[in-house]
């Protein structure tokens, strides 16, 4: 549970569970601690420092940015937009069902930052059984009403610095922290219109597109630069900025836009009531700030909004397009001899834009007038300041043109959606920034690699730590970018990678149909027969990028294979489409006889066969000893048939025929399986130094003194262990004298007899453990590490400090690190420590009042399944360390009336609302205590006399800790059992809860807490010292108490938690002896008896004597 707390703090979602609690963790949290933490802020030119102001200034700034203005806006009415049609607009409109919103559900990522609702995904992913008919009941109330509860819909807006040293304002990037259900419907909707945006959204787009990527958009950008450069024209880009685009949009304008598009009006107002019923606080610190509405924008992190976004700029689009009809705007034409011409006027990824332009002043002025058109329709405006108008080859009046618009001039090579546009591929000084954002990466532990300069930071990194350091590369990097199962680290090699990157492209083309950038290169360098390939880009014609990509063409297309439908496209003799093999290698005398050797399928698919059959085509009839060949070739195509579908292309090793990086990456690398102990190696939950070093010590590449010799050291070489014979990896840590002892004893206790091997990878090849339970398998696997990781820093303790070697410091050193991680390991899988909890946890009352975590035990209860092994890592956590994290053990205080008419303080009792997760912990410990230290008798009585009911002061809440400990200690409690009770009393801290808000935060220093479930037994032993005092007294006589049963058992007092009943006869002496010890009590011991409220009550006494004792005793009488 704190490794998924610290590193959902890390932010690093690519992690999961299982992965260990290492300094990566804690490193990568207080970075983002440190990056994300506003000290200081300049707002509108005003430098705010102090927290209050900070506060206040954003939560200002935010509400008046996301205020729409009253502002004529323009109509965009006569715009032609694309639609689609009513069925899909009625599609989109049907009832939500189950399947699709668990599979929305199960689709979301479970680690992302919560909203206000405090619940990440992952909890409604968890306890989707438990939820799932609220949330179906959600669902159908927002289809049938088109609203949902607004609460749903409040919104943390969090400040995310864009770059480092931020200090204005608008250096940071507000993201949305939306509530789980709500994120859960956008989600659902956001599934349904993904489906069939790209119907309404034109191919200039490359965003949120399924089929288009963002490389896309960089990709045609370049070659239409290369185009202008190569025949010489003169052209401008205009990279446009807009400014605050997804903050500034207008949501009436979205509404047009989709009414426009054809969405229907149940789907519209589905939309509406998603971005208008936003409330917004922003999160400042951790600290929620403010709570305002908004009337204009889209979140940044709510599903729906990308859509919505991009659908608005399509607007943009259109309206250039339209200019571009006009004859108002020319873009650039590309072609290659008579092939159809593409026009690429402009390219927008989300609110990243570019135009290509002609190089004339008009055509800039007819820009400005769509762009303020645009502007007032939408409200999105482009930001001057960081726009800017290039020029490609020698254009004169640049800065005139420039001003057109108002932006400033740039010029080639730049930056576009983060990669180079306009530069030669191969210039080195192009990818200086990369290595350097990869370096400062490193800085935060991060690892991405990228050329030759990365690849030698990458080794630095690995064996010299974050810091570097010029240390000893120990395995070769070609090992260590191996697979584990083959003896390596499971790194990429950068070049293999490059390549199955650049091959993903190759894949891209052949399965493409009307895309955009594919349209580009086919105009541009021309197609192969059937279209599956991109022609050659031959000599200094056509980007350096494609022509790269190309040189993957062959590797990659032996990998694939056609699937045939028609037949049309794809050649029966030379294409691979008949199984692995193609036909002309698998029967070359009948592809010799062959009248068409490059004819297609479908030219040898002969429909007038009863439903259709294969016709082979020959120069000649076969002969008799030809009559084998066409029969197994006939076999090979029986289960092949023509079909009315197209022709597609599938990749032959993938499990579902598609193309992905990590299987075209095995593909290259090619290795054979090498004889390596990796799962012996890598034992889960071992710690990684631990195993780093075994890793190590199975290559024999650790730095012992004979390897030390080998790289130039002059040192004699001599086992620092035994100092018998020259030391090697494998003698240190197997067959040296003080080794074997060591081996020796483990397995002896064990009781196993063995023949070692000669080397440390046979040593764990051959750690089989096949007589050890599976559940002790791994516990097995991690015995050799140990030994290894005990012995190697043993002998660097006598190397580098000195001393004499002491075989039972040795052993203890083993013991105690190879056991203080079993013990943990084995407590996690232990079957009795679960049955324990789940015991405590269904016996606790389900619907009793949450504390501070907001959780009742109902959701341990119902979620039992889910949180069992978080919940053991915590009690294995607690065993060993007795310590509990004070988060666990805050608590409400709430003060419940003990009579009608209170007035004063003392008439409320306090009842405290703790956290359910301590709540199961002092249960746990409450049932072991019932179980072994059972301490409470219970004694009869029958005499007459009188009886004296007491009434202890607040008694829950004026126990001292340290006479409680006392009395732990006195009682034979063992010392790890007392450091458990401490550990749960001392970091108790108190917010007392008044009209259901908390109010201060205490921490106490005595007392328990009513409703933890330890706090009666606690006090039962506290109060029991109370009942031995009175025994004692019994003993001297001094006390007479009552007699009961046929062997006149002498009873003194009962006891119930803090209801005590005293039986005393009616001698003035034994009363005043009863209240000398109650009053002793209570001043030592922290429990006074209150004896204004406590009651005297008779037994066949007269009323004035009853009163007589009552005075005595200072208590009231009642008959």
């Amino acid at each position: 549970m704190e490794e998924v707390h610290w590193r959902q703090l890390s932010r690093e979602i690519w992690l999961r569970e299982g992965d260990r609690n290492t300094g990566f963790f804690h490193r990568m949290a207080n970075a983002h601690r440190r990056v994300n933490n506003l000290i200081k802020i300049k707002i509108n030119g005003v430098r705010l420092t102090e927290d209050q102001e900070v506060r206040d200034g954003i939560v200002n700034a935010y509400q008046h940015l996301l205020s729409e203005n009253a502002d004529w806006k323009a109509d965009i009415g006569g715009l032609v937009l694309k639609q689609i049609s009513l069925s899909e607009a009625d599609a989109l409109e049907l009832p939500f069902t189950e399947a699709e919103i668990y599979a929305a559900l199960m689709g979301m990522n479970g680690d992302k930052a919560p909203g206000p609702d405090g619940f990440t995904v992952a909890f409604w992913q968890n306890c989707w059984e438990i939820v799932k008919e609220d949330v179906l009941d959600m669902f159908k109330e927002f289809y049938d009403q088109n609203s949902f509860i607004k609460s749903l819909n409040h919104t943390f807006l969090v400040l995310i610095p864009k770059k480092g040293g931020a200090e204005d304002l608008g250096d940071y990037r507000p993201i949305s922290l939306l509530g789980g259900l709500y994120k859960l419907l956008a989600k659902v909707l956001a599934n349904r219109l993904k489906k069939i945006i790209d119907k309404v959204i034109s191919p200039d787009q490359n965003a949120f597109i399924k089929g288009r990527q963002i490389l896309d958009g960089s990709l045609i950008a370049n070659e239409v630069i290369d185009s202008w450069q190569k025949r010489g024209e003169k052209g401008l880009i205009c990279k446009l900025d807009i400014e605050k685009a997804f903050d500034n949009i207008n949501w009436q304008f979205l509404l047009k836009v989709l009414h426009k598009m054809g969405f229907g009006s149940k789907w519209i107002g589905w939309m509406w009531s998603c971005i208008s019923t936003i409330k917004y606080s922003m999160l400042v610190n951790g600290v929620p700030a403010g709570f305002f509405s908004s009337s204009k924008g889209l979140r940044q992190g709510d599903p729906l909004s990308p859509y919505l976004f991009i659908m608005g700029m399509e607007v943009l689009s259109a309206l250039i397009s339209r200019a571009v009809e006009g004859g108002f705007i020319y873009g650039c034409r590309i072609w290659k001899g008579r092939g159809q011409p593409v026009n690429i006027t402009h390219l927008l990824f989300a609110d990243d834009t570019i135009v290509f332009c002609e190089a004339k002043k008009e055509s800039l002025l007819y820009l400005s007038w769509i762009l303020l058109w645009f502007e007032a329709a939408s409200g999105l405006k482009i930001n001057l300041e960081k726009s800017m108008v290039i020029p490609v080859g020698e254009v004169e009046g640049a800065l005139d043109m420039a001003a057109e618009i108002g932006c400033k001039v740039g010029q080639l090579p730049t930056v576009y959606l983060g990669l180079p546009l306009g530069a030669p591929n191969r210039a080195s000084s192009v990818w200086d920034g990369v290595e350097e954002k990869m370096r400062r990466k490193l800085a935060l532990w991060k690892r991405h690699f990228f050329g030759k300069k990365t690849r030698k930071a990458s080794k630095e990194f690995l064996w010299g730590g974050a810091n570097g350091g010029n240390k000893a590369h120990l395995i070769k990097w070609e090992v260590v970018c191996t697979d584990k199962k083959k003896g390596g680290l499971g790194l990429r090699k950068l070049i293999w990678l490059n390549k199955a990157l650049l091959g993903k492209w190759i894949w891209r083309f052949a399965r493409a149909k009307e895309e955009l950038w594919k349209k580009v290169l086919e105009a541009k360098y021309g197609k192969e027969e059937f279209g599956w390939r991109s022609k050659k880009a031959n000599g200094v014609f056509g980007v350096g990028v494609w022509k790269e990509i190309l040189k993957e063409s062959t590797w990659c297309w032996d990998n694939m294979v056609f699937k045939v439908g028609k037949g049309n496209k794809v050649r029966f003799w030379i294409d691979p489409w008949c199984g692995n093999n193609v036909l002309s290698e698998a029967f070359p005398d009948l592809f010799s006889m062959a009248v068409q050797r490059s004819a297609t399928v479908e030219d040898y698919w002969d429909q007038n066969l009863s439903q259709g059959g294969w016709s082979l085509r020959l120069l000649r009839d076969f002969n008799d000893w030809e009559l084998g060949l066409v029969d197994n070739m006939l076999v090979e195509l029986r289960n092949y048939r023509v079909s009315m579908e197209e022709d597609s292309v599938f990749w032959r090793g993938g499990a579902d025929g598609l193309f992905k990086v990590k299987e075209a990456y095995r593909v290259l690398v090619n290795a054979d399986e090498a004889a390596f102990p990796h799962s012996n190696v890598w034992v889960a939950k071992v710690p990684t130094k631990i195993t780093f070093f075994a890793w190590e010590a199975t290559w024999g590449k650790v730095l012992t003194l004979d390897r030390l010799q080998r790289r130039g050291w002059h040192l004699p070489n001599r086992c620092f262990l035994c100092g018998c014979e020259e030391e090697t990896i494998n003698h240190i840590l197997i067959h040296c004298t003080v080794a074997k002892g060591l081996w020796d004893i483990i397995l002896a206790l064990c009781g196993v007899q063995w023949v070692f091997p000669n080397s440390v990878k046979e040593v764990l090849s051959s750690w089989k453990g096949s007589f050890v339970g599976r559940k002790r398998k791994k516990v097995w696997k991690s015995i050799p590490l140990f030994i290894f990781w005990t012995i190697w820093k043993e002998r660097n303790r006598l190397a580098f400090k000195g001393g004499v070697l002491a075989f039972q410091k040795l052993k203890t050193s083993f013991v105690y690190n190879f056991w203080g991680w079993a013990k943990v390991y084995i407590d996690m899988e232990s079957n009795s420590l679960i049955e324990e909890i789940h015991k405590a946890i269904f016996q606790l009352d389900r619907d009793k009042a949450p504390g501070p975590d907001d959780f009742t035990i109902a959701v341990f209860q119902d979620c039992w399944d889910v949180i069992k092994e978080d919940l053991v890592r915590v009690f294995a956590k607690f065993h060993s360390s007795g310590i509990i994290n004070q988060s666990t053990n805050v608590s409400f205080i709430v003060l419940l009336p003990k009579k009608s008419m209170t007035k004063k303080i003392s008439d409320f009792r306090p009842i405290s609302l703790i956290t359910s997760l301590y709540k199961i912990i002092a249960k746990v410990l409450s049932g072991l205590l019932i179980a072994n230290e059972i301490v409470d008798e219970k004694r009869r009585s029958g005499e007459k006399g009188v009886v004296l009911k007491s009434d202890f002061e607040k008694a829950y809440d004026h126990v001292s800790w340290g006479f409680l400990d006392h009395v732990l200690e006195k009682k034979g409690f063992s010392p790890r059992w007392r450091k458990w009770m401490r550990g749960c009393l001392s970091t108790v801290s108190f917010a007392v809860l008044v009209n259901g808000n908390a109010k201060g935060w205490v921490k106490a220093s005595r007392g328990l807490r009513q409703d933890d479930p330890l706090s009666p037994f606690l006090f039962t032993l506290v109060a029991d010292v109370l009942s031995r005092m009175l025994l004692r007294a019994e003993e001297r006589n001094s006390l007479e108490g009552f007699r009961v049963g046929q062997n006149s058992t002498r009873v003194s007092h009962l006891q119930f938690a803090d209801d005590t009943i005293f039986f005393s006869n009616t001698s003035e002496e034994d009363l005043q002896t009863l209240k000398s010890l109650l009053l002793v009590f209570g001043q030592i011991f922290g429990l006074k008896v209150n004896l204004d409220k406590s009651n005297i009550y008779d037994i066949n006494l007269d009323q004035n004597h009853l009163s007589r004792l009552a005075e005595l005793l200072d208590c009231k009488a009642s008959g």
